[in-house]
């Protein structure tokens, strides 16, 4: 199979910067800090697009559609769900939420959406 490290290495980058880009909206960052991470939403598409360089430079005929597709299923869901688990308890409130804008009250549709990995 060939491989361009090179370039997967940037996707670590990228979605350093969308978190990065994410931290400004949960945190009061200085001024210094967070103009650097305001290019961060500019991750977003450099990661998919490189994602979807590197899958196909690195996609060979002899992997069947069916063995792709299971293969980014076994890769994606398993940490969607850790990371779905372990955001719950941060971004959901099973009260009312208090002045944190970053608390949601508990949607069982949304959650529930989620776990087949379609929420909006």
């Amino acid at each position: 199979m060939r491989r361009l490290d090179a370039l997967t290495g940037l996707r670590w980058w990228a979605a350093f910067w969308v978190f990065g880009y994410h931290l400004l909206n949960y945190t009061g960052m200085p001024l210094l800090i967070a103009a650097p991470l305001e290019i961060g939403s500019i991750g977003v598409t450099f990661f998919f697009v490189l994602s979807g360089f590197v899958l196909t430079w690195s996609m060979t005929g002899e992997v069947s559609a069916s063995t792709f597709y299971t293969r980014r299923f076994a890769r994606i869901w398993p940490s969607h769900i850790v990371a779905l688990l372990l955001a719950i308890p941060v971004f959901y409130a099973f009260i009312p939420p208090t002045d944190a804008s970053w608390i949601k009250p508990v949607d069982v549709g949304t959650l529930l959406l989620s776990v087949p990995l379609l929420q909006g």
